[in-house]
């Protein structure tokens, strides 16, 4: 920031010193590009400065929104339209533009001195603090339209910036000019103190463009180019201002997408290490546990079970790695097919699929579906020896609902191993970790139903 200030107030001082630095230069069509230039960039950081606010519900983040919003309607109104229409130089673009702009200047210096502190009550602050901007603004316009005949220029539209003496406008604009700078010193010097205490590059950048702002109104006060036809110094510096919060406020969206995708990394190691704790690591538990026991004689019922787990592991690990190696925006319907015909291809089972298009679930809910689906198949071959078996999957106006029909052996409910199976507990489980519903329905010689109903 001193960087900036100093290097600015010296090209300031040596045009103003130095006749033969002539940088002022009378381009029309180029002011009303500044002009537009400044109202677009005003626009486009009060918006993402808006997201700021989304996120922390500050007040000094409120009252920077409102200023960039002032600003940006004060220069659209009161500078580029009039003098689309015809009337650069009128008294009422001088002086309507002057008054938006010094409210505009006076909400900066507010966002940075006033106490950083969380509005309790956040969209009613936000709707009160706009509507009072545009009421502002609209008395502004009202006031300047009805004095505009008898309002002085500020300066004489057609006079070189090397033809007259410096400081050579309009007292009254000279000393809101003034004003103007004093509020922008004092916003830069709040930012300053608040981007070393708190370390926020983003303060930091607002600082940078506070200084920027001092800089431009310097130079209108020399020449107020700003209500002429000239283009001059002050220009370039104001258009740098909205360029450094510009700067700013992409910084502050790279670094919280950064953040973003931090956060979803990890998540998505958290998730993988549930999947494998509460699977693949509680079966390869359950063999090491039972693996002893034959140390003690040979048992078929041990062996068995040892099998099966075995079986449920590698489906486990299977299951895991077809998750790590899914697009991550794999439509859910492919997911699903994948999930359940790689199952019922390496068991030989008759499978039929039928997802309606429109059902489409959180990235949760489609892994919860497709372990549940894959789990279901492995019962189905393993204990109900099915040879087909029928996937379902409708969307409904309250629910969406997911069946999983085979035609084997099928089970007593209530009886034997199948129902305090791991396996069935586990997706019970993820039922319920989504908000939804397991059922299971089976006759003895007709075969079992696995329904999720999932709101």
């Amino acid at each position: 920031m001193l960087g900036t200030a100093v290097a600015g107030g010296l090209l300031t001082a040596a045009v103003s010193l130095a006749p033969f630095l002539n940088l002022a230069y009378r381009v029309p069509p180029l002011h009303v590009a500044i002009e537009t230039a400044a109202t677009l960039s005003a626009t486009l950081a009060a918006y993402l400065f808006l997201g700021r606010f989304r996120e922390d519900w500050r007040l000094g983040d409120l009252l920077l929104v409102a200023a960039l919003g002032v600003l940006a309607a004060s220069n659209l109104f009161f500078s580029v339209l009039p003098t689309l229409g015809g009337g650069h130089g009128e008294s009422f673009s001088t002086w309507a533009s002057i008054a938006g702009r010094l409210g505009g200047a006076g909400l900066f210096a507010a966002s940075a001195l006033w106490p950083s502190r969380r509005l309790r009550r956040p969209s009613r602050a936000a709707a009160l603090t706009l509507t009072a901007c545009g009421a502002g603004l609209a008395v502004v316009a009202l006031l300047a339209a009805y004095l505009g005949p008898s309002l002085p220029r500020a300066v004489d539209p057609s006079a070189s910036p090397s033809s007259v003496a410096l400081m050579s406008g309009n007292p009254a604009v000279l000393l809101l000019l003034g004003v103007a700078t004093a509020l922008f010193a004092a916003a830069a010097v709040g930012f300053a103190r608040r981007a070393r205490r708190n370390g926020d590059a983003l303060t930091g950048w607002l600082a940078i463009g506070a200084v920027l702002a001092v800089l431009s109104r310097l130079d209108y006060l020399l020449y107020p180019s700003l209500y002429s036809s000239w283009v001059s110094l002050g220009d370039g510096f104001r258009l740098a201002f909205y360029v450094a919060l510009l700067i700013g406020a992409f910084r502050e969206i790279g670094g919280y997408q950064q953040r973003l995708a931090g956060a979803a990394v990890l998540e998505e190691r958290r998730r993988v290490a549930r999947e494998l704790h509460d699977g693949l690591a509680q079966e390869l538990a359950f063999i090491s546990a039972h693996s002893r026991r034959l140390s003690r004689g040979f048992d078929p019922r041990v062996v068995d079970q040892l099998a099966a787990a075995a079986d449920r592991a590698l489906d486990e690990s299977r299951g895991a790695i077809s998750s790590l190696a899914a697009p991550v925006e794999e439509p859910f319907d492919s997911s699903l097919a994948g999930a359940a015909q790689e199952v019922a291809h390496r068991h030989g089972v008759r499978l039929t699929l039928n997802v309606e298009p429109s059902v489409d679930l959180p990235t949760k809910a489609r892994e919860a579906m497709r372990r549940i689906v894959g789990e279901a198949l492995a019962n189905a071959i393993r204990h109900g020896e099915a040879s087909t078996v029928r996937i379902d999957v409708t969307n409904h106006e309250v629910a969406c609902r997911l069946r999983i029909v085979d035609d084997g052996l099928g089970f007593q409910p209530g009886e034997g191993h199948h129902t305090r199976g791991f396996g069935l507990i586990s997706m019970r489980e993820r039922a319920a970790a989504i908000g939804g519903e397991l059922h299971v329905r089976s006759r003895l010689g007709v075969g079992t139903e696995v329904e999720v109903v999932l709101p």
